[in-house]
C-alpha cells in the first residue's frame, strides 16, 4: 500500500511540474500578408519559445491569384488553377535580442520554401503603365519550380501584441505580421 502511495505522489508531482512547465512557454500566433502586382497572399505563422530568449517558428502561406490576361503573357484557362491553399512555408528559430518590462525586440531566421507561380516582369507597356509578365514555374502545378532560400525578420512585441516585418531572398518578398502572445 505505501508503495502505490508513493507512486500516485511521485505521478501527480511529475504532472504538477511537467504542466508548470508547459505552461511557462511562449507561443505566439501571428497572421501574414504579402502582395505583388499579380498575388495576394495570406498566411499563418507560429513561434514557440521553449525559454526566454529562443524557440521555433513555422509559417505558410496560401495564393490568392488577381487575375489579369492583359498582363500574363503565358496564362492557363482557369485563373482558378492558379488559386492554392500552399504557396510558401517556412520553418526556423526565433528569438528576444531586447527585453525591457512589456516591450521586446525579437527575430526569426529560418528557411523559406516556394511552391507556386513565380511571375516575373517581361516588358514594361509605355502606354498602359504597367508590365507584362511571365510565369516562369509553368502552367500547371506539377511543373512549378520549387524555389528556396533564407527568411529573416523582426517582431516588436508590446506586452502581448505583435507586429513585425519578414524579408526572404528565395524571391525577394517582404512580408507583414501581426499577431498576439498566448
Amino acid at each position: 500500500m505505501i508503495s502505490k502511495n508513493k507512486r500516485t505522489v511521485f505521478i501527480l508531482i511529475f504532472l504538477i511540474c511537467f504542466l508548470h512547465k508547459l505552461s511557462a512557454q511562449k507561443f505566439n500566433i501571428m497572421t501574414t500578408y504579402s502582395q505583388t502586382d499579380l498575388i495576394f497572399s495570406p498566411g499563418l505563422e507560429v513561434n514557440y519559445f521553449c525559454n526566454d530568449s529562443l524557440g521555433i517558428q513555422f509559417g505558410f502561406s496560401s495564393l490568392l491569384f488577381n487575375y489579369k490576361p492583359n498582363q500574363l503573357v503565358n496564362h492557363i484557362d482557369s485563373p482558378d488553377d492558379y488559386n492554392s491553399l500552399f504557396y510558401n512555408s517556412n520553418l526556423g528559430l526565433c528569438g528576444v535580442l531586447y527585453n525591457y518590462r512589456n516591450f521586446k525586440i525579437g527575430w526569426t531566421l529560418g528557411w523559406k520554401v516556394y511552391y507556386a507561380p513565380d511571375f516575373v516582369p517581361l516588358h514594361f507597356y509605355e502606354e498602359g503603365g504597367y508590365y507584362i509578365y511571365f510565369d516562369e514555374s509553368g502552367k500547371d502545378v506539377l511543373s512549378h519550380k520549387l524555389d528556396q532560400g533564407i527568411d529573416m525578420g523582426v517582431l516588436l512585441y508590446l506586452n502581448n501584441f505583435i507586429v513585425g516585418v519578414k524579408y526572404d531572398n528565395a524571391r525577394n518578398q517582404v512580408r507583414y505580421l501581426v499577431g498576439w502572445s498566448i
